[in-house]
């Protein structure tokens, strides 16, 4: 009987070994965008305020910016469910068009979140892309499409009702017809 879990624990330690090598490359991306109705500059504004970001951003409990938006530069973000995760690492930063950041993912993995800004006319659109490489990206193909894309909708639901209710003085605008 020993013989026989001792077997089967190193049969499944291999194959998870085997599966963790095989996946190293594998990449899992999630693309969704929404156009608002609002000046670029202001959502511009909304995004880079990053202290205010626990207030729109589903699921971020805590967030700040390292000494400054610059690729490399840290910035310190605590996930509901997910405390003890390490900051993250500003990755692109293209003013008034695009915020990059990616962090340490589960199993060796890269876990990145991009916000991309394009004015057309009349709105902005804004595209959230969500980009896991590495071991965690297979396994996100069986479940995470449409987990990833619903959270999308609500980020950028929270981002649009951000950029039309807050000034940036930090006073909260009246909605209209009052609250």
């Amino acid at each position: 009987m020993l013989k026989k879990a001792a077997t089967l624990i190193l049969l499944l330690s291999v194959a998870f070994g085997v599966m963790l090598l095989s996946t190293r490359s594998a990449t899992f991306i999630v693309q969704d965008s929404l156009a608002l109705k609002e000046d670029p500059a202001r959502v511009w504004q909304v995004l880079q305020d990053v202290g205010a970001w626990p207030r729109w951003w589903p699921g971020v409990e805590t967030a700040r910016l390292g000494s400054s938006w610059a690729e490399g530069e840290q910035l310190e973000l605590v996930f509901k469910g997910n405390p003890a995760a390490g900051p993250a690492r500003i990755d692109q930063w293209r003013v008034g068009r695009e915020i990059a950041f990616s962090r340490d993912g589960v199993l060796g993995s890269r876990a990145g979140t991009s916000l991309q800004l394009e004015s057309q006319p009349g709105v902005v659109l804004v595209t959230v892309e969500s980009v896991v490489r590495g071991p965690q990206a297979f396994l996100a193909r069986f479940t995470g499409r449409e987990a990833f894309s619903a959270y999308h909708q609500r980020l950028l639901a929270g981002l649009a009702k951000q950029a039309r209710q807050y000034d940036f003085s930090g006073a909260a605008k009246e909605p209209a017809g009052g609250r």
